[in-house]
Parts: C-alpha cells; sequence; structure tokens
C-alpha cells in the first residue's frame, strides 16, 4: 500500500521557483533558466528525463547541489507547496492567463464530475472563516468554499461542522495528487457537496425495477402454490414433502416459472 507522507514528499523534486518567483513543474523548466527551490531556497540544477542502465526510466527532476536532499523536505513542505500551486493555478485564472481549474470526483462508474467553482473573487491562502482557518479559502458571489490539502491528515467531523456553520463547504484534495508532474486536472478525495453522477439515478431505477420483478414473481409463486393446495388438498404446508429438496413446493416453484416466463 502506497505512503501518502513518502509519496507527497518525493514529488517535491519536480517543482521550484522561477526567477519570477512562480511555481513551476520540472517538465516545464528549461536549462538555459535559473531555479530555487520553494522551500529553502537554493540554487537548483534541472536534470534532465534519462534512462539509466539497465533501463531504469528516471524523470525530469530538480536537485539541490551536490544532490542533497532539502533541509526543509517533508510532509509540512509537501502540504505548503501543495496549496501554494493550488491558489497560484486560481490566481491565474482569475487574471485570465489560464483557463478555469477543474476540481473534480471519480465516481465508480468511471464518470468525472466537475464541482464547478465559478463566481470566484478572491482566493486566500490560510483564509479564516468563522473559527477556523482554511488551507486555501475561495470566496465567491454569495458564499465561499474551503479547499483543503490532505497530505496525511484529512478533514475531520469537527472542523466540517465549523465549515459548515460559518457557511462554507469544503473540498479535500490530496498533496500528492496536486504535486504530480506533467499537472493535470485535480480529483478531490472528499467533498462535503460533491455533484451527483447521473449513474446514481440510473441505479436507483434499476434497483427499483428490480425490487418490481421480485414482487411480482414471488407473487407468481404463491399463486402456483394455492393452485397445488386446491390440486393437492391433504398438503400440509410445513411438511416435509412441502419445503424438502424436490418436495411439491419446489415443483410448484419450478411451475410457476414454466408458466409464467421467469427471468
Amino acid at each position: 500500500m502506497a505512503n501518502p507522507i513518502r509519496e507527497s514528499v518525493g514529488l517535491l523534486n519536480r517543482w521550484a521557483l522561477d526567477s519570477s518567483g512562480r511555481i513551476v513543474p520540472a517538465t516545464q523548466c528549461v536549462p538555459e533558466h535559473a531555479y530555487r527551490c520553494p522551500e529553502c531556497d537554493a540554487s537548483l540544477t534541472l536534470r534532465r528525463a534519462h534512462i539509466r542502465t539497465g533501463s531504469v526510466s528516471v524523470r525530469a527532476h530538480l536537485a539541490h547541489a551536490g544532490d542533497l536532499s532539502c533541509p526543509r523536505s517533508g510532509e509540512s513542505a509537501a502540504h505548503l507547496l501543495a496549496k501554494k500551486i493550488v491558489a497560484q493555478r486560481f490566481n491565474d485564472w482569475l487574471s485570465g492567463v489560464a483557463s478555469a481549474p477543474f476540481l473534480g470526483s471519480r465516481c465508480a462508474c468511471g464518470i468525472v464530475r466537475d464541482a464547478y467553482i465559478q463566481h470566484v473573487r478572491s482566493v486566500q491562502v490560510e483564509g479564516t472563516i468563522g473559527n477556523r482557518r482554511a488551507d486555501i479559502l475561495i470566496l465567491r458571489d454569495g458564499d465561499a468554499v474551503a479547499i483543503e490539502i490532505c497530505a496525511t491528515h484529512p478533514v475531520d467531523a469537527e472542523k466540517a461542522s465549523d465549515l459548515r456553520r460559518a457557511g462554507a463547504h469544503w473540498i479535500e484534495l490530496s498533496a500528492s495528487d496536486v504535486l504530480q508532474d506533467p499537472p493535470g486536472p485535480w480529483t478531490f478525495t472528499r467533498c462535503s457537496r460533491a455533484p451527483t453522477c447521473p449513474c446514481i439515478d440510473a441505479r436507483r431505477i434499476l434497483d427499483e425495477q428490480a425490487a418490481e420483478r421480485m414482487k411480482y414473481w414471488e407473487a407468481q409463486v404463491l399463486i402456483a402454490r394455492d393452485d397445488l393446495r386446491r390440486l393437492r388438498p391433504n398438503l400440509s404446508p410445513g411438511s416435509p414433502l412441502d419445503y424438502g429438496v424436490g418436495g411439491e413446493y419446489e415443483r410448484a416453484e419450478r411451475l410457476a416459472i414454466e408458466m409464467y416466463g421467469g427471468g
């Protein structure tokens, strides 16, 4: 089973700060430019994707001097960097340099539904709402959305209740999902107001139809049993002949299926 802390921390070397202070993924970095570590501000060197001896594929990443680890790397660093990436993505959208971020949930049927975050007025990192501080607070026309980044600790019931009382619904994203490079659509792990997938209504309808069919065939079996009692008036319900393997009632059920076309 994947370790969420190790996975998210291992993705830290795929991101850097460019000369303008923007967070960029390694796949968008070029050797001619200078990059700094988002955590310790040290200079980074771009390592291009390549194949090691033994056909081991190495992805593009950024390395500290001497290939040493960042002194500030860890769960908190992954959590902080993921927050910055999400906030930057929303601010790019608000400033008109990027399309709207996609935050969706994947249903068991395979359909991904968008959370439809629209009418955004502002985005705040560590924004306060009520008595809580959200990782990213999105203020919209009429309400607010709290985006929580989960490295190891998901939103607990108390925080969810506080956010609801403050008039905000919340979305939880995995830090390792946000830190993936190349970046892609984010699929939230949990949401207080998830969009409904069409397959939910479809399953409900199929369940109702199956229940109706079951009621129909149960009624047909009872009819066949009543017919059998009229033909065999001395047969008493509950007798060994009645419910035993190969008994009269078992044959009556098979007869009902044959008569009324089971399935």
